[in-house]
């Protein structure tokens, strides 16, 4: 009975919370919106590209694994933003269950593998992800298929010969396909093998993630090389006039993403109980807490009775990646996936520890009190979700819907935004040059024959660098039409040279 009882406890447990803290409204991060636009796309019957510009391409940046998935959904329910939400929900609650499962394998204890599984479940980045149109919980649920179907393979035969093998190997490719992190995945799994002299199954995961990966990569080539790939490779993936990253470049960002996932990333990852500050140096104590999670989770991952080898080398080669990172992508939204993870091996980490001080009294349900620490996130979760949009993004939507009414199939709208004001508008976007040379900048608006320039309150860099230089200089060519103030949002026609009075 118990083999049912817990995984029951989860699944209620986990609609319950869901429901509770469920947000309905979309999020303005410009990779959920660019997942959504895809996605309909591909149901349409429109191909895998850009359909926001005047004259739609091939979309080279982001894999194809997400948006396939939500074209499926989409040609199956509504075709809306709440429907790639729900979807993210069960696959999160699939997600729990794989973990609680894994959990259960490694450590050969029920009640262990509740626990760790309810702290992953009421962890404010999983819960909170699993409400978004974003692609790091199919990513989770597929890389944690791939470890639980390994940590299941017969130890005492050759994993090539076992069909679970191969149901590692697709989870793998399904998981490049969906983040190109899953490289790591791939690459960890290998590392284990090549460890224990594997070498078979080696050459067998090789060729089929290579096999499999290969048209994605020559696809890409063929559009010149990916996107994603290129900003990675530059100093600042957002200034392309700053050059190629180089060697002094790559041990920079090494240095100041370890000691900013050490004082940031890994403590809120935990334990979340308030907004992470990056716009100012973490304190002594935030250090102390991240060292203490690493000591943790280190001492947890040596201590598992078995695989200790498969997780730390997936973690590794994770961490290898997100080092060198442009520092410029923070957050813990790049780590998610590694994040049940991380709560296992902390978990256990803490149980070892206790069971050293207290070998005979101690029993798991003793660890029960720690799922009081995410109290304090889930309340900022819930406050978030009650919350309406921040008036910065209310004037975006206000300025869209006004282009929208216009009706006019012709209209052209360049932004800093243009996916998110596509999705809220229907009409075509593109984003401005970003250029200081303002006769350049004015030639992009003019071969694109844009009918309308938003100026935008959300604080971004470009705005000020490249888009109001040229308002101010160019005045005559950019008449308002839309003033919304808190912040000052602004929708200016676009005039062509020939139309200029």
């Amino acid at each position: 009975m118990k083999q049912y009882l817990y995984p029951i406890i989860i699944i209620v447990v986990f609609a319950i919370s869901y429901a509770f803290l469920f947000d309905a409204k979309m999020d303005f991060n410009g990779d959920n919106v660019t997942y959504y636009m895809l996605g309909k796309a591909l149901a349409e019957g429109k191909g895998y590209v850009n359909q926001n510009l005047p004259e739609p391409t091939a979309h080279s940046h982001f894999p194809p694994g997400y948006p396939v998935l939500i074209s499926a959904v989409f040609r199956v329910f509504p075709r809306q933003v709440l429907t790639v939400k729900a979807t993210n929900g069960i696959l999160l609650l699939l997600s729990l269950l794989l973990l609680y499962s894994l959990s259960h394998k490694l450590l050969d204890h029920g009640g262990l593998a509740l626990l760790i599984t309810l702290m992953s479940l009421g962890n404010v980045h999983l819960m909170h992800y699993g409400m978004k149109m974003m692609s790091e919980i199919p990513f989770l649920m597929f890389s944690l298929l791939s470890l639980w179907a390994f940590v299941s393979l017969d130890r005492e035969r050759p994993p090539w010969k076992q069909p679970r093998f191969y149901v590692v190997l697709i989870a793998v490719i399904i998981c490049f396909y969906l983040r190109s992190l899953g490289l790591c995945l791939f690459l960890g799994i290998g590392l284990y093998l090549a460890f224990y002299r594997q070498w078979k199954s080696l050459g067998v995961l090789i060729v089929g993630f290579f096999m499999a990966v290969l048209p994605w990569t020559l696809r890409n080539q063929s559009l010149g090389g990916s996107s994603y790939g290129r900003q990675f490779l530059r100093v600042n993936p957002y200034r392309p006039e700053l050059g190629e990253a180089g060697l002094s470049d790559f041990l920079t960002r090494f240095w100041s993403n370890t000691v900013r996932y050490t004082s940031k990333e890994i403590p809120s990852a935990l334990v979340h109980w308030s907004e992470v500050d990056y716009k100012s140096s973490a304190n002594g104590l935030a250090y102390l807490l991240g060292f203490l999670f690493i000591v943790l989770i280190a001492y947890g991952m040596y201590s598992l009775p078995k695989f200790r080898g498969l997780l730390f080398a997936y973690i590794l080669c994770t961490f290898g990646v997100l080092l060198i990172w442009p520092s410029q992508w923070y957050g813990t939204r790049f780590m998610l996936p590694l994040i049940p993870i991380l709560i296992l091996c902390a978990f256990y980490g803490t149980y070892r520890i206790l069971l050293h001080i207290f070998p005979k009294q101690l029993r798991w349900y003793w660890l029960a009190p720690l799922l009081l620490a995410l109290g304090p996130g889930l309340y900022l979760l819930r406050q978030k979700s009650l919350s309406n949009y921040e008036s910065k993004y209310n004037n975006y939507r206000e300025l869209a819907q006004w282009v929208q009414q216009k009706g006019d199939e012709g209209i052209v709208v360049a932004c800093r935004k243009p996916i998110i004001f596509h999705v809220l508008s229907g009409v075509k976007t593109l984003r401005y040059s970003d250029t200081e040379d303002t006769q350049v900048f004015l030639q992009h608006l003019e071969r694109h024959k844009v009918s309308y320039v938003v100026l935008d309150g959300m604080g971004y860099i470009s705005t000020e660098k490249y888009l109001i230089p040229a308002l101010k200089q160019q005045a005559s060519r950019f008449e308002s039409k839309v003033l919304l103030r808190g912040p000052d949002t602004e929708l200016f026609e676009f005039k062509m040279d020939a139309d200029r009075n």
